[in-house]
């Protein structure tokens, strides 16, 4: 069976899938069936169709034909071995929670992705493996390991779903009432007799 690395959104600069294309021709020799898988579209994608074909990796790398739809997005990515973003850092990247890395956990796809402050904030290393930016090499070895170590993928999916326990919609509606409720309580004015 192959070992499926996605990536689905714009193809930009700044989100790193080169870096993630260096990598898996680094990575294909130790890891049969090695397929990259990318959806989307963006100014960056012939840039990037041409440093796959540069590498070699045609049969290793492929791209959807722009962007697809909600559904069909959904049945490319089921099954996925390991979802990656390989984003540079910046003063964007670093602030933002990218909604991918949420889809890729909400369908148990282990994840990947640079150690920016607030992917740092909600997860641990054992939930996303942290990958420095820019490092096709060690990205590499991090494909490497993980194709070779299921159990690995899975606890880290697992611990990943945590955050669905601790920020889902209800939890964090009973917070925020809470929060309010003390607010509200510390602002009502006293009554003293005059």
């Amino acid at each position: 069976a192959p070992f499926r690395i996605v990536y689905h959104g714009t193809l930009t600069w700044r989100l790193g899938v080169d870096t993630v294309i260096r990598a898996v021709a680094l990575a294909r020799e130790k890891v049969p069936g090695l397929r990259y898988e990318i959806t989307g579209d963006g100014e960056q994608r012939n840039d990037l169709r041409k440093l796959a074909a540069e590498l070699g990796l045609d049969s290793c790398v492929h791209f959807s034909d722009g962007f697809v739809t909600v559904e069909a997005l959904a049945e490319r990515l089921r099954g996925a071995d390991l979802g990656v973003m390989a984003s540079r850092l910046n003063s964007a990247t670093d602030l933002m929670l990218p909604v991918k890395v949420l889809e890729y956990i909400r369908l148990g796809i282990p994840c990947a992705a640079a150690p920016t402050k607030t992917i740092r904030r909600y997860f641990t290393e054992d939930a996303v493996r942290f990958i420095p930016p820019d490092d096709p090499a060690a990205l590499a070895a991090v494909i490497v390991e993980l194709a070779a170590d299921p159990a690995k993928r899975l606890a880290m999916a697992k611990n990943a779903r945590a955050f669905y326990d601790i920020y889902n919609f209800e939890a964090q509606r009973k917070t925020y009432l809470h929060i309010i409720g003390e607010l509200a309580h510390r602002r009502r004015p006293t009554l003293t007799a005059s």
